[in-house]
């Protein structure tokens, strides 16, 4: 006969705790004192990487000063610095928010606008485009200087970027360099789309009398846009 038959009360006998079971019920709770003492700051275990992803952490005090970092900590436990409430810099930060931001889209939307209003060193350059004043541009290669553009100026831009029309470019080169791979000469281009193609304006060879190694070359271009890093210096010819 079973023990619930001997009861009498159709219950299930409760099963008995074994020794083997204490242990582990121990262990549990040493696990949850460590957790705890992880989060408790004033706690030698205590783990700030943890603290800052759990949702279980409490400040032992709310009302604590809140500061940027450590150095500004250390300062303020030193007495070297005063210490700003959190309320104060959050009611200037909103107050600084609600200033009136200027829009500056409506008056400087393009490069024409910004040029009318140009100020400083930079000034000059625009009364030499108003003027129709000659300039000569002085511009450099990779190491060196590699020759000048007179012309006039027609637009610029903050970082130096010319629009210059009636230019004429002068610049030297080595006399012996590599040759370009031509293509197949005897490729015979349509007729019809001769007025299309782009062509270089010619350039006038002289040597050089006291270097045999370069050359200079010269070209008279209606319209050249030179780059603000290409650019040493802008002069005014015959000033």
């Amino acid at each position: 006969m079973s023990e619930s038959s001997r009861r009498g009360d159709g219950k299930e006998p409760r099963s008995r705790k074994s020794r083997f079971d204490q242990p582990e019920d121990k262990e549990k709770k040493r696990q949850e004192m460590r957790s705890e003492e992880k989060l408790d700051p004033t706690s030698s275990n205590f783990d700030p990487l943890k603290a800052l992803y759990t949702s279980k952490s409490v400040l032992s005090d709310p009302k604590a000063p809140v500061y940027d970092n450590l150095s500004k900590y250390e300062s303020v436990m030193a007495g070297t610095a005063t210490t700003v409430a959190v309320s104060k810099r959050i009611a200037k930060r909103v107050e600084f928010e609600d200033l009136p931001v200027r829009d500056l889209t409506d008056t400087y939307d393009n490069v024409m606008k910004w040029m009318k209003d140009i100020d400083g060193p930079m000034k000059a350059i625009r009364v030499c485009m108003e003027n129709k004043v000659k300039v000569k541009v002085i511009t450099r290669a990779a190491s060196c200087i590699r020759g000048h553009v007179i012309g006039y100026i027609t637009a610029f831009d903050k970082v130096w970027n010319l629009a210059v029309e009636d230019a004429v470019e002068v610049w030297t080169r080595k006399r012996k360099r590599k040759t370009l791979p031509k293509g197949d000469a005897s490729v015979e281009i349509p007729q019809e789309t001769q007025p299309l193609r782009m062509t270089a304006p010619p350039i006038k060879v002289t040597r050089l009398p006291n270097n045999s190694k370069k050359e200079k070359c010269e070209r008279k271009i209606e319209k050249i846009l030179l780059r603000g890093e290409h650019i040493v210096l802008i002069s005014i010819v015959n000033y």
